[in-house]
Protein backbone atom coordinates (compact mmCIF):
# COMPACT_ATOMS: atom_id res chain seq x y z
CA UNK A 1 0.00 0.00 0.00
CA UNK A 2 0.89 3.31 -0.60
CA UNK A 3 -0.56 5.64 1.48
CA UNK A 4 0.51 8.63 -0.41
CA UNK A 5 3.35 11.43 -0.14
CA UNK A 6 4.99 13.00 3.02
CA UNK A 7 6.82 15.64 4.39
CA UNK A 8 9.48 16.26 7.26
CA UNK A 9 8.35 19.04 9.46
CA UNK A 10 11.20 20.11 11.93
CA UNK A 11 10.99 23.75 12.45
CA UNK A 12 14.33 25.56 12.08
CA UNK A 13 13.23 28.92 10.93
CA UNK A 14 10.24 30.54 12.71
CA UNK A 15 9.74 33.65 10.26
CA UNK A 16 9.50 31.66 6.98
CA UNK A 17 8.85 27.77 7.76
CA UNK A 18 5.06 28.98 9.11
CA UNK A 19 4.28 30.08 5.73
CA UNK A 20 5.75 27.35 3.90
CA UNK A 21 3.99 24.67 5.58
CA UNK A 22 0.93 26.48 6.00
CA UNK A 23 1.26 26.24 1.93
CA UNK A 24 2.25 22.94 1.68
CA UNK A 25 -0.71 22.04 3.45
CA UNK A 26 -3.26 23.62 1.46
CA UNK A 27 -2.36 22.95 -1.72
CA UNK A 28 -1.15 19.37 -1.82
CA UNK A 29 -2.61 15.95 -0.51
CA UNK A 30 0.17 15.30 2.50
CA UNK A 31 -0.33 12.04 3.89
CA UNK A 32 2.18 11.25 6.45
CA UNK A 33 4.24 13.51 8.42
CA UNK A 34 7.91 13.49 10.39
CA UNK A 35 8.46 16.12 13.45
CA UNK A 36 11.23 16.53 16.03
CA UNK A 37 11.92 15.48 19.57
CA UNK A 38 14.01 18.81 21.24
CA UNK A 39 15.13 16.21 23.55
CA UNK A 40 17.42 18.63 25.04
CA UNK A 41 14.79 21.18 25.04
CA UNK A 42 12.59 19.25 26.43
CA UNK A 43 14.74 17.77 29.63
CA UNK A 44 16.28 21.34 30.48
CA UNK A 45 13.29 23.50 30.00
CA UNK A 46 10.31 21.83 29.77
CA UNK A 47 6.86 21.40 28.32
CA UNK A 48 6.95 25.43 28.59
CA UNK A 49 9.58 25.92 26.28
CA UNK A 50 8.83 27.91 22.72
CA UNK A 51 10.41 25.41 20.73
CA UNK A 52 8.59 22.08 22.80
CA UNK A 53 5.46 23.90 22.16
CA UNK A 54 6.17 24.33 18.63
CA UNK A 55 7.28 20.64 17.47
CA UNK A 56 4.39 19.52 20.15
CA UNK A 57 1.47 22.05 17.64
CA UNK A 58 3.47 20.46 14.70
CA UNK A 59 2.18 17.39 15.82
CA UNK A 60 -0.93 18.02 16.91
CA UNK A 61 -1.78 19.69 13.33
CA UNK A 62 -0.76 16.90 11.38
CA UNK A 63 -2.44 14.28 13.54
CA UNK A 64 -5.76 16.35 12.71
CA UNK A 65 -5.34 15.78 9.20
CA UNK A 66 -5.17 12.47 9.93
CA UNK A 67 -1.59 11.62 9.34
CA UNK A 68 0.67 8.77 11.13
CA UNK A 69 3.08 10.58 12.43
CA UNK A 70 6.85 10.05 13.38
CA UNK A 71 8.70 11.22 16.09
CA UNK A 72 12.37 11.85 15.36
CA UNK A 73 15.16 12.58 17.89
CA UNK A 74 18.05 14.72 16.85
CA UNK A 75 20.24 16.30 20.20
CA UNK A 76 20.44 14.61 23.26
CA UNK A 77 20.47 16.38 27.05
CA UNK A 78 24.14 16.74 28.00
CA UNK A 79 24.07 13.81 30.84
CA UNK A 80 22.59 11.15 28.37
CA UNK A 81 25.11 11.03 25.74
CA UNK A 82 29.26 11.05 25.64
CA UNK A 83 30.97 12.90 23.00
CA UNK A 84 32.25 10.83 20.48
CA UNK A 85 32.65 11.02 16.47
CA UNK A 86 29.86 9.96 13.65
CA UNK A 87 30.85 6.65 12.73
CA UNK A 88 32.17 8.05 9.24
CA UNK A 89 34.57 9.89 11.59
CA UNK A 90 33.65 13.46 10.12
CA UNK A 91 32.67 14.94 12.63
CA UNK A 92 31.27 15.26 16.47
CA UNK A 93 28.26 12.81 17.88
CA UNK A 94 27.32 11.26 20.50
CA UNK A 95 26.90 7.91 22.15
CA UNK A 96 24.33 7.55 24.81
CA UNK A 97 25.53 6.65 28.15
CA UNK A 98 24.74 2.85 29.24
CA UNK A 99 24.41 3.94 32.77
CA UNK A 100 21.63 6.41 32.25
CA UNK A 101 19.73 4.03 29.89
CA UNK A 102 16.70 4.17 32.84
CA UNK A 103 16.76 7.52 33.20
CA UNK A 104 16.68 8.17 29.12
CA UNK A 105 14.41 5.86 28.54
CA UNK A 106 12.23 7.96 31.23
CA UNK A 107 12.89 11.32 29.86
CA UNK A 108 12.16 10.07 26.32
CA UNK A 109 8.60 8.75 27.29
CA UNK A 110 7.58 11.51 29.38
CA UNK A 111 7.54 13.41 26.20
CA UNK A 112 6.01 10.63 23.90
CA UNK A 113 2.90 10.61 27.01
CA UNK A 114 2.82 14.70 27.17
CA UNK A 115 2.15 14.57 23.57
CA UNK A 116 -0.55 12.30 23.45
CA UNK A 117 -2.42 13.30 26.96
CA UNK A 118 -2.00 17.30 26.36
CA UNK A 119 -1.59 17.32 22.36
CA UNK A 120 -4.04 14.49 21.43
CA UNK A 121 -0.70 13.47 19.23
CA UNK A 122 0.19 9.98 20.00
CA UNK A 123 3.38 9.51 17.75
CA UNK A 124 2.75 6.33 15.90
CA UNK A 125 6.91 6.08 15.64
CA UNK A 126 9.85 7.07 17.00
CA UNK A 127 13.58 6.98 16.08
CA UNK A 128 16.61 8.54 16.42
CA UNK A 129 18.08 10.34 13.34
CA UNK A 130 20.44 8.67 11.25
CA UNK A 131 22.19 6.79 14.38
CA UNK A 132 24.37 4.97 11.80
CA UNK A 133 25.62 7.82 11.14
CA UNK A 134 25.34 9.65 14.34
CA UNK A 135 23.10 12.78 13.22
CA UNK A 136 23.29 13.51 16.21
CA UNK A 137 23.44 10.33 18.34
CA UNK A 138 25.52 7.33 17.00
CA UNK A 139 24.77 3.96 17.89
CA UNK A 140 26.33 0.74 16.51
CA UNK A 141 24.36 -1.83 14.89
CA UNK A 142 24.37 -4.03 17.81
CA UNK A 143 23.37 -1.08 20.28
CA UNK A 144 20.07 -0.34 17.62
CA UNK A 145 18.96 -3.51 18.15
CA UNK A 146 18.83 -3.69 21.44
CA UNK A 147 17.54 0.02 22.01
CA UNK A 148 14.54 -1.36 19.63
CA UNK A 149 13.98 -4.16 22.33
CA UNK A 150 14.31 -2.53 25.84
CA UNK A 151 12.81 1.01 24.70
CA UNK A 152 10.34 -0.50 23.11
CA UNK A 153 9.25 -2.89 25.93
CA UNK A 154 9.49 0.35 27.90
CA UNK A 155 7.08 2.63 25.96
CA UNK A 156 4.22 -0.57 25.97
CA UNK A 157 5.26 -0.79 30.13
CA UNK A 158 3.80 2.68 30.18
CA UNK A 159 0.68 2.38 27.81
CA UNK A 160 2.12 3.83 24.45
CA UNK A 161 1.19 2.25 21.03
CA UNK A 162 4.50 3.92 19.70
CA UNK A 163 6.45 1.75 17.46
CA UNK A 164 10.25 1.60 16.54
CA UNK A 165 10.97 2.59 13.51
CA UNK A 166 14.06 0.04 12.10
CA UNK A 167 16.88 1.54 10.86
CA UNK A 168 16.23 5.70 9.83
CA UNK A 169 19.16 5.19 8.38
CA UNK A 170 21.88 8.48 6.45
CA UNK A 171 21.16 6.49 3.31
CA UNK A 172 20.55 3.70 1.43
CA UNK A 173 24.29 2.48 1.33
CA UNK A 174 24.60 1.45 5.44
CA UNK A 175 21.83 -1.23 4.90
CA UNK A 176 24.02 -3.73 7.00
CA UNK A 177 23.08 -1.11 9.97
CA UNK A 178 19.40 -2.87 10.84
CA UNK A 179 20.85 -6.86 10.27
CA UNK A 180 21.25 -7.58 14.12
CA UNK A 181 17.67 -6.04 14.72
CA UNK A 182 16.36 -7.84 11.47
CA UNK A 183 17.56 -11.53 12.81
CA UNK A 184 16.42 -10.76 16.12
CA UNK A 185 12.44 -12.30 16.93
CA UNK A 186 12.84 -9.93 19.77
CA UNK A 187 13.08 -6.82 18.18
CA UNK A 188 10.49 -7.51 15.79
CA UNK A 189 7.28 -7.11 17.77
CA UNK A 190 8.55 -3.47 18.96
CA UNK A 191 9.02 -2.20 15.22
CA UNK A 192 6.61 -0.62 13.48
CA UNK A 193 8.42 0.14 10.17
CA UNK A 194 11.98 0.20 8.71
CA UNK A 195 12.96 3.60 7.24
CA UNK A 196 15.84 4.88 5.56
CA UNK A 197 16.97 8.05 3.57
CA UNK A 198 17.41 8.62 0.12
CA UNK A 199 20.18 10.51 0.10
CA UNK A 200 22.83 8.59 -1.49
CA UNK A 201 23.07 4.91 -2.80
CA UNK A 202 19.79 4.29 -4.28
CA UNK A 203 20.74 1.61 -7.26
CA UNK A 204 18.36 -0.75 -8.03
CA UNK A 205 20.50 -3.39 -6.14
CA UNK A 206 20.40 -1.57 -2.72
CA UNK A 207 16.70 -0.65 -3.22
CA UNK A 208 16.07 -4.41 -3.37
CA UNK A 209 17.53 -5.28 -0.04
CA UNK A 210 15.33 -2.57 1.58
CA UNK A 211 12.70 -4.06 -0.05
CA UNK A 212 13.22 -7.59 0.96
CA UNK A 213 13.34 -6.51 4.24
CA UNK A 214 10.62 -4.72 4.70
CA UNK A 215 8.93 -8.21 2.75
CA UNK A 216 10.64 -10.17 5.75
CA UNK A 217 9.48 -7.97 8.76
CA UNK A 218 5.73 -8.02 7.06
CA UNK A 219 5.99 -4.11 8.22
CA UNK A 220 5.80 -1.33 5.84
CA UNK A 221 8.97 0.50 4.28
CA UNK A 222 9.40 4.41 4.76
CA UNK A 223 11.83 6.55 3.14
CA UNK A 224 12.25 8.55 6.37
CA UNK A 225 13.52 11.50 4.19
CA UNK A 226 13.21 12.06 0.71
CA UNK A 227 15.54 14.25 -1.18
CA UNK A 228 18.41 13.39 -3.45
CA UNK A 229 21.52 15.76 -2.46
CA UNK A 230 22.35 16.51 1.31
CA UNK A 231 24.81 19.48 0.37
CA UNK A 232 22.19 21.36 -2.04
CA UNK A 233 21.46 23.88 0.61
CA UNK A 234 25.26 25.28 0.43
CA UNK A 235 24.10 26.31 -3.27
CA UNK A 236 20.22 26.99 -2.79
CA UNK A 237 19.70 28.35 -6.61
CA UNK A 238 19.81 24.99 -7.31
CA UNK A 239 16.11 24.44 -5.69
CA UNK A 240 14.50 25.98 -8.67
CA UNK A 241 16.29 24.54 -11.40
CA UNK A 242 14.51 22.26 -13.79
CA UNK A 243 17.35 19.94 -13.73
CA UNK A 244 17.10 19.32 -10.34
CA UNK A 245 14.01 19.01 -10.17
CA UNK A 246 13.29 16.30 -13.19
CA UNK A 247 16.33 14.20 -10.85
CA UNK A 248 14.33 14.28 -7.70
CA UNK A 249 11.26 13.39 -9.09
CA UNK A 250 13.03 10.49 -10.75
CA UNK A 251 14.48 9.68 -8.26
CA UNK A 252 11.01 9.04 -6.24
CA UNK A 253 9.14 7.32 -9.48
CA UNK A 254 12.15 4.75 -9.19
CA UNK A 255 11.80 4.21 -5.27
CA UNK A 256 8.07 4.05 -5.31
CA UNK A 257 8.28 1.31 -8.03
CA UNK A 258 11.41 -0.81 -6.83
CA UNK A 259 10.69 -0.04 -2.86
CA UNK A 260 6.94 -0.17 -2.69
CA UNK A 261 7.08 2.28 0.18
CA UNK A 262 4.25 3.31 2.33
CA UNK A 263 5.25 6.84 1.73
CA UNK A 264 8.12 9.11 0.90
CA UNK A 265 8.90 12.00 3.39
CA UNK A 266 9.92 14.78 1.75
CA UNK A 267 13.06 16.74 3.16
CA UNK A 268 11.04 19.61 4.11
CA UNK A 269 8.39 20.89 3.28
CA UNK A 270 9.31 23.81 5.27
CA UNK A 271 11.49 26.62 4.44
CA UNK A 272 14.60 24.22 4.54
CA UNK A 273 15.12 22.79 1.18
CA UNK A 274 12.23 24.35 0.21
CA UNK A 275 9.60 23.91 -2.47
CA UNK A 276 8.55 26.95 -2.61
CA UNK A 277 10.48 30.03 -3.80
CA UNK A 278 10.92 34.35 -3.22
CA UNK A 279 9.73 36.30 0.04
CA UNK A 280 13.12 35.87 1.31
CA UNK A 281 14.01 31.95 1.16
CA UNK A 282 17.24 31.87 1.00
CA UNK A 283 17.26 35.07 -0.22
CA UNK A 284 14.95 34.77 -3.26
CA UNK A 285 12.66 38.17 -4.02
CA UNK A 286 9.52 38.59 -5.14
CA UNK A 287 6.20 36.85 -3.79
CA UNK A 288 6.32 33.13 -2.58
CA UNK A 289 5.88 30.85 -5.39
CA UNK A 290 5.87 26.95 -6.01
CA UNK A 291 8.93 25.94 -8.20
CA UNK A 292 8.88 23.03 -10.29
CA UNK A 293 9.88 20.81 -7.77
CA UNK A 294 6.49 21.86 -6.15
CA UNK A 295 4.22 20.59 -9.11
CA UNK A 296 5.90 17.42 -9.35
CA UNK A 297 5.47 16.23 -5.89
CA UNK A 298 1.82 17.61 -5.76
CA UNK A 299 1.60 16.07 -9.01
CA UNK A 300 2.62 12.76 -7.32
CA UNK A 301 0.77 13.37 -4.48
CA UNK A 302 -2.65 12.90 -6.18
CA UNK A 303 -2.26 9.42 -5.87
CA UNK A 304 -5.23 8.04 -4.30
CA UNK A 305 -4.64 7.83 -0.09
CA UNK A 306 -3.88 4.16 0.11
CA UNK A 307 -3.52 2.61 -3.39
CA UNK A 308 -1.72 -0.61 -4.19
CA UNK A 309 1.62 -1.02 -5.63
CA UNK A 310 1.34 -2.35 -8.99
CA UNK A 311 3.88 -3.48 -11.50
CA UNK A 312 4.46 -1.59 -14.75
CA UNK A 313 6.71 -2.84 -17.54
CA UNK A 314 7.98 -0.71 -19.94
CA UNK A 315 10.38 -0.89 -23.54
CA UNK A 316 12.03 2.71 -23.71
CA UNK A 317 14.84 3.97 -22.23
CA UNK A 318 15.29 7.03 -20.69
CA UNK A 319 12.08 6.51 -18.67
CA UNK A 320 10.89 5.61 -15.16
CA UNK A 321 7.60 4.08 -14.19
CA UNK A 322 5.40 3.53 -11.04
CA UNK A 323 1.96 2.57 -11.55
CA UNK A 324 -0.88 2.34 -8.39
CA UNK A 325 -4.28 0.41 -8.57
CA UNK A 326 -7.70 0.73 -6.10
CA UNK A 327 -9.68 -2.23 -7.39
CA UNK A 328 -11.93 -0.98 -4.55
CA UNK A 329 -12.64 2.81 -6.11
CA UNK A 330 -11.54 1.46 -9.59
CA UNK A 331 -8.64 3.95 -9.41
CA UNK A 332 -5.77 3.24 -11.35
CA UNK A 333 -2.50 5.96 -11.49
CA UNK A 334 0.45 5.80 -13.89
CA UNK A 335 3.51 8.08 -13.00
CA UNK A 336 6.34 8.41 -15.99
CA UNK A 337 9.02 10.31 -16.23
CA UNK A 338 10.41 11.22 -19.72
CA UNK A 339 13.86 11.90 -19.95
CA UNK A 340 14.52 12.37 -23.41
CA UNK A 341 12.67 13.87 -26.57
CA UNK A 342 8.90 14.05 -26.69
CA UNK A 343 7.28 10.74 -27.74
CA UNK A 344 4.31 8.83 -27.46
CA UNK A 345 2.94 6.59 -24.70
CA UNK A 346 1.24 3.68 -25.23
CA UNK A 347 -0.27 2.20 -22.19
CA UNK A 348 -2.23 -0.70 -21.63
CA UNK A 349 -3.67 -2.84 -19.10
CA UNK A 350 -6.40 -0.39 -17.87
CA UNK A 351 -9.92 -2.03 -17.20
CA UNK A 352 -11.57 -2.35 -20.95
CA UNK A 353 -14.97 -0.62 -19.76
CA UNK A 354 -12.55 2.65 -18.69
CA UNK A 355 -13.75 5.71 -20.84
CA UNK A 356 -11.87 8.34 -20.00
CA UNK A 357 -8.42 9.48 -18.61
CA UNK A 358 -6.93 13.03 -16.01
CA UNK A 359 -3.51 13.28 -17.90
CA UNK A 360 -1.08 16.28 -15.56
CA UNK A 361 2.06 17.17 -17.26
CA UNK A 362 4.93 19.55 -15.51
CA UNK A 363 7.94 20.20 -16.95
CA UNK A 364 10.02 23.98 -16.88
CA UNK A 365 7.12 25.14 -18.82
CA UNK A 366 4.19 23.84 -17.25
CA UNK A 367 3.18 23.44 -14.00
CA UNK A 368 0.84 20.36 -13.46
CA UNK A 369 -1.51 21.09 -16.61
CA UNK A 370 -4.60 18.72 -17.56
CA UNK A 371 -5.86 17.31 -19.73
CA UNK A 372 -9.05 14.87 -20.00
CA UNK A 373 -8.23 11.86 -23.10
CA UNK A 374 -10.07 8.97 -24.15
CA UNK A 375 -9.56 5.13 -23.46
CA UNK A 376 -10.40 2.88 -26.00
CA UNK A 377 -10.50 -1.20 -24.91
CA UNK A 378 -8.08 -0.78 -21.85
CA UNK A 379 -5.59 1.52 -24.55
CA UNK A 380 -4.64 4.60 -23.64
CA UNK A 381 -2.11 7.24 -25.93
CA UNK A 382 -0.54 10.28 -24.24
CA UNK A 383 2.19 12.33 -25.59
CA UNK A 384 5.03 12.83 -23.43
CA UNK A 385 6.97 16.41 -23.59
CA UNK A 386 10.57 16.04 -23.21
CA UNK A 387 12.08 16.12 -19.71
CA UNK A 388 8.71 16.08 -18.36
CA UNK A 389 6.89 14.20 -15.22
CA UNK A 390 3.27 12.55 -16.49
CA UNK A 391 0.52 11.47 -14.86
CA UNK A 392 -2.15 9.40 -16.00
CA UNK A 393 -5.69 9.02 -13.78
CA UNK A 394 -7.92 6.76 -14.67
CA UNK A 395 -11.40 6.00 -13.15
Amino acid sequence: LFAGFGGNFRIQNIQKDPEVIDYCLDNMRVAFGRVEFPWARWDKEGKSADHIIRSATMAKTLKAQGMPVIVSCWFPPQWAGTQTTRSDGTARAYSLKPEEKERIFASIASYLTFLKQQYGAEADYFSFNESDLGIDIVHTPQEHCDFIKEFGQYMASQGLKTLMLLGDNSDATTFDFILPALNDPEAHKYIGAISFHSWRGCDDATLAKWADSSRQLNVPLIVGEGSTDAAAHQYPQIFKESTFALYEINLYTRLCARCQPLSILQWQLTSDYSLLWGDGIYGSEGTMRPTQRFWNIRQLSMTPSYSFSVPAGYNAEDINVAAFSKPATGQYTVHMVNNAASRVARITGFPREAKQALVYVTNAKQNAEAQLLQVKDGVLEVNMPAESFVTVMVE
